[in-house]
């Protein structure tokens, strides 16, 4: 008789080392009669959700795969699967129907859970829950309605889960088992679970090396959760993952299988403890056989003993995990992270700001680090923050583009090979960026984001003023193809503080914004700053858009006078192009011609193939 044991869980009852313990050992385990198999199982993870997927795509998947499942257990009389996202309500799963697929490889099923206390679950439930983006809910330790705030929380309810297992599977194949020291043998949740298979634990045995998936201390869940509300809706994209906090943590010794690194008051647990004391009488008698009706049997929380609130988390705690973090994931990733905490703390509304300027002090003394060490200089990662600091620390000036792609709207391959020209023709010391809105509101903190619902040359103008005045440097537009050397503009902008280009009062005097570049701090972009200012305020309250010369072309003439830097002629930027816009190129020349062009090596060689 071949009987299949299906392991469900529930979640936070030890069951991710149970499945690393299982999968360790399936060797000892078949020579016992056991098969603990692969199939099913994804790479790198024991716990056979491959039948959660099998399942939701159709039947002929789930029992191909059970086929494949019993091949593999052929010479076992029992078949242990493990997996509790059968439980998890996203996934939309309908155990009895796969209970009865499995029906069909095993003369029997039987279904194993492990039940916990439910304020020690409710409570490492809600820390998991934090760890798995992106729920963010903050628990009061004297919160009344806490269990409404967990996900899954109708787990808590004993009695109404084993009814539910015991009646889609025969309450004679339902085998409940209770997660709390006292009551594992040995106090030892894989001694308890070889035991329901009859099975001494012994030294043949292998155990995990780690404790797998502990919970999170205060400190850590704090962290996790501010990092949650700091992300947008849609991407995880600047999230320190939780698993390296909790490897932070474990550093510290801050791990204990059965503890809750405790979140609620002693009060708050013994009303939940009562809440539920009359369903898990009955969960006692009906399905462990139980007269005295006593499920849980570790010591009730003392009422007695002092409750310190958590205090929050502090700018060195937050820091350590920054900086042990940093060393486990990749570089691009701790950027990601500063730079959204930034962006938040600037820019943010409502909770995203709260947690962003929590964690910014932190944030802040870790870049600040960074920026002084050897690692910052190599690293590409770190380009946003030398493009940022560098002006400052060295003087140096750069050259700025703008053009509002995102990671879904990428900018198109004409835009590309326009960039990939500048790129051509600078030099050593100055550095090139690109930037869209994301990458702009790190580098300036002050700036308006309401700009970016003003069309997109007007939006550009806004973006021109405000980079230049902070940080100087040259802006070309990102439709320009540079042929030649930008070093010799960038030393008119240091001689003169101020360099543009012009037509000439025969043709009509009208100055460009498309070729242009400051000293920081300049008075015209100051100036320019200010009005455009103005301009957006304007536009927030009545709605009215501005010309796309009154932002740019005409402000400037207004503000330029006769002696104001250095002014180059039109033709260096249309005509002869030795910095032109890549619509004067012959319609001839496609977007793959363009590329080749530049692949040439004829860009910075000033030899212009087109007049």
């Amino acid at each position: 008789m071949k009987t299949l044991y299906l392991h469900v869980g529930y979640p936070k009852t030890g069951t991710t080392a149970l499945q690393n313990f299982m999968m360790l050992n399936t060797d000892v385990l078949r020579r016992k009669g056991i098969c603990y198999p692969h199939t099913g199982c994804e790479e790198n993870y024991p716990k056979h959700s491959g039948i959660v997927n099998a399942t939701m795509l159709s039947e002929e998947f789930l029992d191909a795969l059970l086929a494949e499942i019993a091949k593999e257990a052929a010479e076992s009389s029992r078949i242990v699967i493990s997996c509790e996202n059968f439980l998890i309500p996203e996934f939309g799963i309908d155990l009895e129907y796969v209970i009865g697929r499995m029906k069909k490889i095993a003369d029997r099923v039987c279904v194993i859970v492990y039940l916990r206390r439910q304020d020690e679950w409710a409570q490492s439930a809600y820390a998991e829950s934090i760890n798995s983006w992106p729920y963010y809910t903050t628990i009061s330790p004297e919160d009344p309605d806490l269990p409404a705030k967990i996900p899954m929380s109708y787990l808590m309810n004993t009695r109404g889960f084993c009814d539910y297992l015991a009646q889609i599977a025969g309450k004679e194949n339902l085998i409940v088992r209770i997660y709390e020291k006292q009551q594992l043998l040995h106090g030892c949740i894989f001694a308890d679970f070889l035991d329901i298979f009859g099975l001494p634990i012994t030294e043949e045995y292998k155990k995990p090396a780690d404790i797998m998936n502990p919970g999170l201390c205060r400190d850590s869940l704090e962290f996790v959760r501010l990092n949650n509300c700091i992300l947008s809706a849609n991407s995880q994209k600047g999230r320190i993952p939780g698993n390296r906090v909790k490897e932070w943590q474990l550093s510290l010794g801050k791990a204990n299988p059965f503890g809750t690194h405790r979140q609620l008051s002693a009060n708050i647990c013994l009303a939940i403890i009562e809440k539920y004391r009359a369903e898990n009488e009955e969960v006692a008698r009906k399905y462990m056989g139980r007269a005295d009706g006593i499920l849980f049997r570790d010591p009730l929380p003392d009422a007695s003993e002092p409750y310190e609130p958590y205090s929050g988390l502090s700018e060195e705690k937050a820091f350590d995990i920054i900086s042990f973090a940093a060393e486990r994931v990749p570089q691009e990733t701790i950027v990601d992270f500063i730079n959204t905490v930034e962006f938040q703390s600037y820019h943010g509304d409502g909770l995203a700001k709260e947690a962003a300027k929590i964690l910014l002090p932190a944030a802040e003394r870790f870049k600040d680090g960074i920026l002084n060490s050897a690692l910052f200089l190599d690293n590409p990662a770190f380009d946003l923050w030398k493009i940022a600091s560098e002006p400052k620390r060295t003087g140096a000036l750069h050259i700025w583009q703008y053009w509002d792609f995102s990671e879904d709207a990428p900018a198109p391959d004409l835009i590309k090979h326009c960039n990939e020209s500048v790129l051509k023709c600078c030099f050593p010391g100055i550095r090139h960026a690109l930037l869209n809105r994301y990458r702009a509101a790190i580098l300036l903190p002050d700036l308006n984001l309401r700009c970016f619902d003003l069309p997109p040359a007007n939006a550009a103008d806004y973006l021109r003023a405000h980079i230049l005045s902070t940080y100087g440097g040259l802006w070309i537009n990102a439709c320009y193809v540079a042929f030649k050397s930008l070093a010799p503009v960038i030393e008119k902008i240091r001689e003169h503080g101020l360099v543009y280009t012009s037509y000439s009062k025969e043709q009509d005097g009208r100055p460009l914004v498309a070729f242009m570049g400051a000293m920081p701090g300049h008075p015209i972009f100051t100036k320019m700053k200010h009005a455009l200012d103005g301009i957006l305020q304007d536009f927030i309250k009545t709605g009215k858009v501005p010309d796309k010369h009154e932002t740019g072309t005409l402000l400037l003439s207004s503000l330029l006078t006769e002696d104001c830097g250095f002014c180059y002629p039109a033709e260096l930027i249309s005509g002869v192009p030795i910095y032109g816009r890549i619509w004067d190129l012959p319609k001839s020349i496609s977007s793959d011609a363009f590329g080749q062009f530049l692949e040439s090596g004829e860009i910075g060689a000033y030899k212009p193939p087109i007049r």
